[in-house]
């Protein structure tokens, strides 16, 4: 048995924890390519379903540490924003009792934190079977709002995704996870000397990571906020026509050899330069699908409005990248009210 299930296992032994979380569940089975380690559980002094995120044992690190108090922080200072998920506990912690196959036995501490467990998530949205337009785009909305809040707080997710989307009854929707999420003024934390000298992508979703990322700019904090945008426009692809859009644009692998290329052969003064003819190449090659060719009937009168939104959002280019939330507001507030009166155009 690996350590990672080991651990989970003892976890889900417990009864309580801290004398108040009752019988956890894992969320998602056990991977060491995840961050932490997450279960559900109920709690008794606030009578909810609760989230409880575990530092991943297998992933000690100082970045890792780092990230973890860091997202343990942004919680605490948005808990007066509607949008971002109710902070219950942080940096809690539990001792566990490890034994190996020759009866010895290890002691280790796992630090954790506590937020309110949603109803389901953006994913689970995507994938059912129902497809109401304008609760769609009044979903897309709330999501708009949330980063124009964050962003007005100085603060990008920088791993938005449609499971970090979390759905609270009413269809409230709240962000998760901001381990990987960057204050303005705050350190800036990096994965090692060798991440950082790469240029390499954070450690995110390549699904929804902005092409400039890939491109050399990843560890440079004033392009994380343009790149909360391209997301968007990823998400917003998505939920009209549930299928991601990274699968009609450059694949990842091509991007590693771009990143790769940039590693090698081009020091900060030419990184500009030659990111304008890698998105050259880029949208010459992969330019972004239209709606038309993918959405369902329910969508189809609104596409040529809605076309507009998602690629001004998910333009390949940080430079033409629409960044402004007052054009965004408008435009879901002019598809909202073409849905609601019924007007093709």
């Amino acid at each position: 048995m690996s350590l990672t299930l080991a651990i989970t296992n003892l976890i889900e032994d417990h009864t309580f924890i801290l004398g108040r979380y009752h019988k956890p569940k894992r969320l998602r089975e056990p991977n060491d390519n995840h961050l932490s380690l997450v279960f559900s559980a109920y709690d008794q002094k606030t009578d909810k379903q609760v989230v409880l995120k575990f530092l991943h044992p297998r992933l000690e690190s100082d970045y890792a540490r780092k990230a973890f108090y860091r997202e343990a922080q942004l919680l605490f200072e948005l808990h007066d924003l509607a949008c971002v998920v109710p902070l219950i506990e942080s940096c809690q912690y539990l001792d566990l009792c490890l034994s190996n196959s020759e009866g010895q036995h290890t002691s280790t501490k796992l630090i954790f934190h506590v937020t309110q467990q949603a109803q389901s998530d953006l994913t689970s949205y995507i994938n059912s079977a129902q497809d109401d337009a304008l609760e769609t785009l009044d979903l897309f909305w709330q999501l708009c709002s949330a980063i124009r809040q964050l962003h007005h707080r100085g603060i990008c997710h920088r791993d938005l995704k449609t499971c970090n989307c979390v759905l609270f009854p009413e269809q409230q929707l709240r962000l998760i996870d901001f381990a990987y999420s960057h204050k303005i003024g705050s350190a800036r934390l990096v994965q090692g000397a060798e991440f950082a000298a790469r240029y390499a992508i954070p450690q995110i979703d390549l699904h929804y990571a902005a092409p400039e990322l890939h491109c050399g700019f990843g560890q440079d904090p004033q392009f994380y906020f343009g790149a909360d945008f391209f997301s968007l426009g990823a998400i917003l692809f998505e939920l009209l026509t549930k299928q991601k859009l990274i699968s009609f644009l450059y694949n990842n692998e091509f991007m590693a050899d771009v990143g790769e290329l940039f590693y090698k052969f081009v020091d900060d003064t030419k990184r500009e330069t030659n990111y304008r003819k890698i998105i050259h190449l880029l949208k010459h090659k992969y330019p972004l699908p239209d709606l038309h060719e993918f959405v369902t009937d329910t969508w189809l009168p609104y596409t040529p409005h809605l076309n507009k939104l998602y690629q001004g959002l998910a333009d390949l280019d940080y430079a033409s990248r629409c960044t402004d939330f007052i054009w965004i507001s408008s435009q879901i507030a002019a598809a909202r009210q073409q849905i609601i009166l019924g007007l093709p155009h």
